[in-house]
């Protein structure tokens, strides 16, 4: 018997237990279903490297937080009209999650960043445990989010590697440093 036969049969009995149980309380169990119904679109950005690590010519174009990372397998989440909130974290703990099991990845191949035009206020960043690692990146210390790096993009550096995603900024004195990265590529 094979490990995910196992898994499936004691899955299956663990189900059929629950129907017996539940069922006469109007409790639905509904065994080895979609219970999505579809697929979810992922409101994502992919970035997926080439080769065992970031070239410099890679490096050049990716801002700090993502630059320095040995994950081949950036997903990106984009708060831009608000600052960030429970939901884009939420959002960013399960792309994280589904598509490394999906992809069977293991947790080091996969970075899930936030990035956000806006500063979160200093308050919610203690509530969700981050702290700054660097100017505009920030780790969280908490179980549930410490694989969610965050990058505050009004926060970042004027290098010209973030300069691309300064384009994205709630700030106009930005601009400048966004300018600069169109004029150049």
């Amino acid at each position: 018997m094979t490990k995910n036969t196992a898994f499936s049969q004691s899955h299956q009995l663990l189900g059929a237990l629950l129907q017996l149980s539940l069922t006469p309380v109007q409790i639905s169990v509904h065994i080895g279903g979609d219970l999505l119904g579809e697929s979810p679109k992922a409101d994502i950005l992919l970035l997926r490297r080439e080769g065992e690590a970031w070239s410099a010519a890679q490096r050049a174009r990716l801002p700090d937080g993502v630059r320095d990372s040995a994950a081949g397998h950036i997903l990106l989440e984009f708060t831009y009209i608000e600052s960030v909130n429970e939901t884009a974290l939420e959002q960013a703990v399960a792309y994280d999650y589904f598509y490394r099991q999906a992809q069977k990845l293991p947790e080091e191949q996969v970075l899930p960043v936030v990035l956000s035009a806006r500063r979160p206020r200093t308050q919610r960043l203690d509530e969700w445990g981050y702290t700054e690692e660097q100017k505009g990146v920030f780790r969280s210390r908490l179980p549930l989010l410490r694989r969610v790096w965050l990058l505050a993009l009004n926060d970042l550096p004027p290098q010209p590697h973030n300069d691309f995603v300064k384009l994205f900024t709630s700030w106009e004195r930005e601009a400048p440093f966004a300018a600069r990265w169109m004029r150049q590529w």
